[in-house]
């Protein structure tokens, strides 16, 4: 699922000057391959708004006039055979006509606003497809299922329009300007000193709704629907902290819920109004509660920028019409809060969508035997409902700010319910996540696996009468501390096939295997018996079945069996976590150095990690009778996109002996003599201390910043202490048991505490507190943070030079401020309040940019680049400093950022 975010959660804001900037590094489709685009440069400003607020429907007594003519010349918008976009003269009752036929389609909103919509979307199919004619009744709706309003669809033509410029003349007229127009107006919020920073998954940062979500259903609904509604809404409050009110009149804001031609919504809550659309296709529970979904802040999951890792989009058995439905959203406007991808979210596309013909797949994932986890419409998956109550409720437990609690075992998180015990994934029950839900079934069990093959587990009734609707089952096979697991199924296979949404997707009877990790859900299987062995990373594996229909007479054959044995480990465990170092000859690439982290799928065999704060992999792809560890945005990937590389067939990346790692410096491949790899346990190196906000708090803004480890303590917790400040420690009390910082002698007395158990301080979910010295109290400073951090300890000052006239007024020294930002340092300058700070874009593109608001993506001068600071960035003739003049970026060669 992802999180949409244009509201309150992060990163938009608007500036009176300036514009997004324009990368012209970016290798996407050249806009000049879209068609007639030289015709759109003139104009591109006003393309869809009414920037004049000329009165474009009128009446002259006897006529009705519609004047849309300002639009676009290159864009048709056509409905009943008319062109919107054009100036009509209409008797009366020729108008009321053609109002009466497009209401469906104007979702409650006039038609001049949903003509800006239409406008907006029309470019984004231009762009993308060569698409010039934009027919209402087909192309009204977005990724088949969501209503776009006006600011969501100029975000999207925003970014298309990044992404489909490349040429650096073309570009900086075309998407400067449109980007001008597209900016104006946006209600950005700003992203205040000290404000912590969000962890990344995919979800709307719309104002979240307040509890309980109302919602009103049209009196056209009869009762046997506003039931499944109900349910539906029951369902979500089972699985999630969120509360919903049926309304019997309608006041903004709530769901506003209709009848319509399709199954439809908005996306997160809006300010006017949200509508949810239900034709008499859409009446299942898990259609409602996807559209549900999106009204609670969801987009599709496909549409996450770190998609292409999990699965690959075959574009060649698509529609090309509907080839836009595909596409990705940049980082910073759909947030993923620090979950990984979802194939059995709700919110995912199945594998047949928007196919040519039946029988064929659009979604392929990178895993063959994941492919049955897509399309799912049974319910919220485990992920869906985490992100739901981490984004609505992580503050809901007393004394905590999260839900990621240290006590929760096997994937589990603290329930905002039941503050005092975790919510836990499928195949785990206990207060804390620590038991194998495996005897609460009609079968299942533990297991310990040995050398004799033994077929014991089956699906009820297998080789009887089958099994029966609604049973679940699970089965936890162990084997020897230095033996693997080796599962097949055998005999007779018989599951039932059917999906909600077609296809073959495994959404009601299935068959899970586990062997990768037990705490993630796994291969899942209905339709065809898996062929192969499926061996086990540890010595743990897990077998879950689920049947929610039986449509089909069971018979001897409905069921499974699986037979499992275990054997001498092949390969040692890869470690859980990697430590990469060493990278320096490549500024640009130094961002890749820190932790990796192991993650539930594979590439070509080998174990995938992903950098513990970017969306960056590494993975293991062969070539020949040889092969590569590799480190870029996508696992398998050999081209676009790699950051370091080193030739080795070893089966772990910490196995790897000889050769040198080289990295990409922006020309070639330079070798990195000192970079390797080490496996990490335990606490961090380094935390980093920041996030004050209060005045109090502010006063020790000196004890902010890098704190390397120094020892273990009596009871193995870490000492850490401070970079420049050696008296100054962070440390566990061994009398209270609260998380200290301050002096190491414990004299003068500590003015920053924390009451929690966490082994670690990266692993403190309580709110820190602050003394202030005059009164003696204590009180909550919620937005302080220790979280692991890597690399050099930042510049206190960083010195801005440069002679170009726009660059004048933003010279001087920057000071480093508390909080880090994307992981890198934030900075202010002391006299114009302005900041230097660094914007994460999409997994290729990001830049150091100077302006008004902390972490917007506007400003007044930005450089492209990865570099962890920013006196690390280094000029060449291809990439300097742009300064924004109020129509153009201009090149200023001479801007330097230096430390002093």
């Amino acid at each position: 699922m992802l999180l949409f975010t244009y509201s309150v959660i992060a990163l938009f804001i608007p500036l009176s000057l300036g514009g997004l900037v324009n990368d012209a590094s970016n290798e996407s489709l050249d806009v000049t391959d879209a068609g007639a685009v030289p015709g759109l440069i003139g104009h591109v400003g006003n393309i869809c708004s009414n920037i004049n607020n000329v009165k474009r429907e009128k009446s002259d007594g006897e006529n009705m006039i519609l004047d849309y003519s300002d639009l676009s010349e290159e864009i048709k918008i056509v409905f009943d055979g008319y062109k919107l976009n054009d100036k009509h003269v209409l008797p009366e009752r020729e108008y009321e006509r053609l109002m009466v036929g497009i209401s469906p389609f104007l979702f409650k909103e006039d038609l001049e606003t949903r003509l800006e919509v239409w406008c907006n979307m029309a470019y984004i199919g231009y762009l993308s497809e060569k698409k010039t004619v934009f027919q209402v009744e087909s192309d009204h709706i977005w990724e088949g299922d969501v209503i776009l309003d006006i600011r969501v669809s100029r975000l999207i033509l925003e970014q298309h329009l990044r992404q489909f410029s490349k040429d650096n003349e073309l570009s900086g007229i075309f998407v400067t300007a449109t980007l001008q127009r597209l900016q104006s107006g946006d209600d950005r919020p700003t992203r205040e000193r000290g404000t912590k920073e969000r962890t990344k998954r995919q979800m709307n940062n719309s104002p979240l709704w307040p509890m309980p979500i109302r919602y009103f259903v049209a009196p056209v609904f009869n009762e046997s629907h506003k039931a499944l509604l109900r349910e539906s809404f029951d369902r979500w409050s089972q699985d999630t902290c969120l509360t919903f009110e049926e309304s019997p009149t309608y006041e903004h804001p709530m769901i506003y819920i209709d009848t319509g031609s399709g199954c439809w919504a908005h996306v997160g809550m809006r300010p006017d109004q949200n509508l949810m659309t239900l034709a008499n296709n859409c009446y299942y529970i898990g259609i409602i509660m996807h559209e549900i979904g999106h009204s609670v802040g969801f987009w599709h999951e496909q549409s996450r920028w770190d998609r292409d890792s999990y699965v690959v989009i075959d574009y060649e058995t698509v529609w090309n019409e509907s080839a836009y439905n595909f596409n990705k959203y940049a980082w910073y406007w759909a947030q993923s809060l620090g979950e990984n991808y979802d194939l059995e979210s709700l919110m995912h596309y199945g594998s047949n969508f928007f196919v040519l013909r039946p029988g064929l797949i659009s979604i392929v994932t990178r895993e063959p035997d994941r492919q049955g986890l897509l399309g799912q419409s049974v319910g919220l998956s485990f992920i869906d409902a985490k992100m739901t109550n981490m984004h609505y409720c992580s503050d809901r437990c007393p004394d905590s700010n999260s839900l990621l609690w240290h006590m929760c075992q096997n994937g589990g998180y603290r329930d905002p319910l039941r503050c005092t015990q975790c919510r836990c994934p499928e195949g785990w029950m206990g207060q804390y996540c620590e038991i194998p839900k495996t005897l609460s079934g009609p079968c299942g069990g533990e297991m310990f696996a040995t050398s004799e093959i033994q077929s014991d587990i089956v699906s009820p009734g297998y080789g009887g009468d089958g099994y029966s609707v609604g049973q679940e089952c699970v089965w936890k096979i162990t084997a020897a501390a230095d033996e693997e697991v080796v599962l097949e199924f055998v005999d007779a296979f018989g599951l039932h096939c059917w999906s909600l949404r077609g296809g073959r997707d495994c959404d009601m009877d299935w068959v899970e295997i586990r062997h990768v990790d037990v705490t993630k859900v796994g291969p899942r299987f209905c339709c065809d018996r898996p062929n192969g062995t499926f061996v086990s990373r540890g010595e743990e594996a897990m077998v879950l079945f689920q049947s929610k229909i039986n449509w089909t007479p069971p018979s001897p054959t409905t069921g499974f069996r699986i037979a499992y044995y275990a054997r001498p480990r092949s390969l040692l465990p890869p470690c859980d976590s990697i430590l990469l170092e060493g990278v320096e000859q490549s500024a640009n690439q130094q961002f890749i150095n820190g932790y990796y982290v192991l993650q539930d799928i594979i590439s070509s065999d080998k174990p995938v990690y992903k950098h513990r704060f970017h969306s960056n992999f590494l993975y293991f792809t062969p070539s020949g009778n040889t092969g590569f560890w590799t480190i870029g945005p996508v696992t398998g990937d050999t081209t676009y996109g790699i950051r370091a590389q080193i030739e080795s067939i070893a089966e772990r990346p910490e196995d790897i002996t000889g050769g040198t790692w080289s990295t990409w410096n922006g020309r070639d491949f330079v070798a990195e003599p000192n970079m390797e790899l080490d496996c990490h346990t335990g606490p961090c190196e380094s935390i980093w201390v920041g996030g004050f906000t209060s005045d109090t708090a502010l006063e020790l803004s000196s004890q902010t910043g890098v704190y390397n480890i120094d020892i273990l303590d009596n009871n193995q917790r870490p000492v850490y202490r401070h970079h420049t400040q050696d008296n100054i420690a962070l440390y566990s009390d061994g009398d209270t048991g609260d998380w200290i910082i301050g002096d190491a002698n414990g004299f003068p007395a500590a003015r920053l505490r924390c009451s929690s158990d966490a082994p670690w301080p990266e692993r403190i979910s309580t709110p820190w507190q602050v003394r202030d010295v005059i009164e003696g109290s204590w009180f909550d400073e919620p937005t302080m943070s220790t979280h692991c951090y890597h690399g050099r300890a930042p510049c206190e000052t960083v010195m801005l030079t440069g002679t170009n006239d726009l660059v004048q007024p933003r010279v001087g020294e920057y000071r480093r401020l508390n909080s880090l930002l994307q992981k890198r340092p934030t900075y202010q300058h002391p006299t114009t309040g302005e900041y230097l700070y660094y914007v994460l874009w999409d997994d290729h593109t990001n830049f150091w940019m100077i302006g008004g608001t902390l972490g917007s993506r506007t400003g007044w001068l930005y450089i492209t680049g990865n570099e962890n600071y920013p006196e690390d960035i280094r000029l060449d003739p291809d990439r300097v400093w742009l300064a924004w003049n109020s129509t153009a970026w201009v090149p200023s060669a001479d801007i330097l950022a230096t430390c002093v």
